[in-house]
């Protein structure tokens, strides 16, 4: 059932309005409607706000001196890169309201610095993750991987 949840939300435009961002993954909670569906998912949702205004935060606070990540053995990160991944988690954000009933987004894990100077945004729970890479040539990749097995790898434009 995850499955195939995981493969429907690739494989549609999804609950977002631009093609940009699509959903990291949807997870479905049963077959049925439950009276606590509504219930979990206003909660996931609002987990996941928390977890994007701290990456906002903790983006800001690279965008603000970028070079304070320097002594951490890391590339530097440019401003566009640290923008694009902002842009991002605004978009997500601004999102949330269209949440289907049927599902919820997968929890922000993790906001990484990567080699070259690439951002990473990490979106988990069980064994589906999503990865969305911010490069530093403009680019943005996202990775979905099942069981810690990558299942899809694309291109997202930044428009």
């Amino acid at each position: 059932m995850l499955m195939t949840a995981l493969a429907s939300a690739i494989g549609s435009p999804g609950y977002l309005s631009s093609e940009y961002i699509k959903p990291a993954a949807i997870v479905q909670f049963s077959a049925g409607t439950s009276p606590n569906g509504s219930d979990l998912n206003e909660a996931v949702i609002n987990s996941l706000m928390e977890g994007l205004v701290q990456a906002e935060n903790t983006l800001l606070d690279w965008f603000r001196d970028p070079s304070a990540l320097d002594d951490d053995d890391t590339d530097s990160l440019s401003r566009d890169t640290i923008r694009n991944a902002l842009t991002f988690t605004q978009r997500l954000k601004a999102s949330l309201s269209q949440m289907p009933d049927y599902g919820h987004p997968l929890p922000l894990r993790a906001v990484t610095v990567g080699t070259e100077g690439a951002i990473s945004l990490e979106f988990a729970s069980g064994t589906v993750a999503v990865t969305y890479v911010f490069k530093a040539d403009g680019s943005t990749e996202r990775m979905v991987f099942v069981s810690n097995r990558l299942l899809q790898r694309d291109l997202i434009a930044l428009s």
